[in-house]
């Protein structure tokens, strides 16, 4: 990506810190905390107020620009559209199909979206406090739409990453009955901004909650998908937790 090393810091826990050291000896390597919530606050707290940050977690396979820029002449362009719009947070579409993301032409665009937390840029504001793991993006997201009224996409980069794979969403410990929980608990805090729709897992084919960012705060959910919870609450691991929302 040709960035220059005094501007990149990973980011570790304890138990990672040999590993990286050994493999990653020529970049600046930091003891973070436990848990993505934790970490993510801690990345914050390390940086001043108003820094613009570029988070990328570590199972991303590849960022392809659909307009042939590098990597910082893209990176460059959000942050100055951020500023121009003055909002906190900008993602890039959470879709690894090249020929869809192709036909958007590298728009950059503000509106009520989620930034995927495998790649976000943000400017750093204390009072941003995380408190749900597994589904920390949303939470941020929730918070700069509030803040700002907006967030923003830049849709010139194809991600290609291994969502919900060994190392991704379900690593670590983490159960689905978890990550049920954890929606259980953000909708539950922010009913006004999000609502559950279902999905299927992309590796165990499990039924469980999904949650949707409102095209408008406080709107009615959408009939299609309060009728897909319906139907979903009868089957499923997560029936017991998706009838209570």
């Amino acid at each position: 990506m040709n960035v220059p090393l005094e501007l990149i810091t990973l980011f570790v826990v304890e138990s990672e810190f040999d590993l990286y050291s050994k493999n990653y000896p020529e970049y600046k390597i930091v003891v973070g905390e436990l848990g993505i919530a934790n970490q993510r606050n801690f990345i914050t707290r390390y940086y001043d107020e108003g820094t613009y940050v570029i988070s990328m977690d570590d199972d991303i396979h590849d960022l392809i620009s659909t307009q042939q820029l590098s990597f910082l002449e893209w990176v460059s362009k959000c942050i100055e559209y951020m500023k121009s719009k003055k909002i906190g947070l900008l993602g890039i579409s959470p879709v690894s199909n090249l020929r869809w993301i192709q036909e958007r032409k590298g728009d950059l665009k503000c509106g009520r979206y989620l930034c995927v937390g495998v790649f976000q840029i943000y400017q750093v504001r204390k009072e941003c406090i995380l408190r749900h793991n597994y589904i920390e993006d949303y939470e941020r997201s929730i918070f700069y739409l509030k803040q700002d009224g907006a967030v923003g996409r830049y849709d010139g980069v194809c991600l290609k990453t291994k969502f919900w794979g060994n190392g991704g969403c379900m690593a670590s410990g983490r159960t689905v009955e978890e990550y049920c929980s954890q929606v259980h608990q953000l909708v539950a805090t922010y009913p006004d901004e999000v609502y559950i729709t279902m999905k299927r897992t992309p590796l165990s084919k499990e039924t469980v909650p999904n949650i949707r960012i409102r095209r408008t705060a406080g709107q009615p959910t959408p009939r299609r998908h309060a009728n897909r919870k319906k139907s979903a609450q009868k089957t499923g691991v997560c029936s017991r937790i998706t009838s209570q929302i």
